[in-house]
């Protein structure tokens, strides 16, 4: 970086508001960009926004899981424009989200699947679900 530039970032820096907020207030802000994120079709990353919530590492710095190094490539893309995003809802531009991969198995994130996912999931574990959901004439399309 060369001296310009870092004396520039600095003075905006300074002219930033830097008002107290919530962990709730981060979370709002979140999914308001995943939806964001879907209105613009980039559904990858509405899922993955949408998938965990962030983890506080520090101060005002929050961490995003993702599942794979594909993942962190794409949503690295954007990461720039979703911290300035998190920033302004907040208004507190010390936030900071940073990306890695998730050291958690699917069965941390259950809660996110939706009732045909987890269907599909169980019935891996257990194949005689599909046989008792077509005598039964189940749905589980929702």
């Amino acid at each position: 970086m060369n001296p310009e530039t870092e004396s520039e970032s600095q003075i905006n820096l300074r002219e930033m508001p830097y008002e107290v907020y919530s962990f709730d207030d981060i979370k709002m802000a979140w999914h308001s960009f995943a939806y964001e994120m879907k209105e613009q079709g980039k559904e990858s990353i509405y899922s993955a926004l949408k998938r965990r919530d962030p983890k506080i590492t520090g101060d005002h710095t929050y961490l995003m899981e993702v599942d794979n190094q594909v993942m962190v490539d794409i949503i690295s893309q954007i990461l720039p424009d979703f911290n300035n995003f998190i920033r302004r809802r907040v208004k507190n531009y010390n936030v900071q989200i940073n990306v890695s991969i998730s050291e958690h198995t699917d069965d941390d994130i259950d809660v996110h699947l939706s009732g045909k996912d987890k269907f599909q999931k169980m019935a891996r574990k257990n194949p005689s679900l599909h046989t008792f959901k077509n005598i039964f004439n189940l749905d589980i399309e929702y």
